[in-house]
């Protein structure tokens, strides 16, 4: 019986360690280039009010983000003076995009910063290990 309990201790300890490998993160502004080299936040249609969220693990790069799952090239893992940053190579189907969080931020909510090529290609917002 003993043997069994520290199993389960040991399952549960193991859980933790690995839920701090995620970052769920939220959007909170999106910025569009204008003309003049400038960047703008984006108040118009679906953009008016930002919604929405993803995941993205450190370690293995996978992405969720509406309901779908891609795989991220990690450049840097991050930790504590250095930020995690990861891409999506551009494809047939699909905007490529880069993603920088600031892991080595002193807060327990990261900010995000992420580019893509498609419309709106600037958004930020903050992230949270579970």
């Amino acid at each position: 019986m003993r043997m069994k309990r520290h199993l389960i201790f040991l399952l549960f300890l193991s859980s933790l360690v690995s839920a701090a490998d995620y970052y769920k993160c939220k959007y909170l502004h999106y910025y569009d280039l204008q003309d003049d080299g400038s960047l703008t936040r984006v108040n118009k249609g679906l953009f008016s009010q930002p919604t929405g969220s993803f995941t993205v693990d450190r370690k293995s790069g996978e992405y969720r983000e509406y309901n779908e799952t891609k795989k991220l090239e990690i450049v840097d893992p991050g930790d504590e003076g250095n930020a995690f940053k990861a891409f999506l190579p551009e494809s047939f189907l699909t905007y490529g995009f880069q993603l920088k969080v600031i892991e080595y931020s002193d807060n327990s909510i990261k900010p995000f910063i992420k580019t893509s090529f498609s419309p709106y290609g600037l958004q930020t917002g903050t992230c949270e290990k579970f």
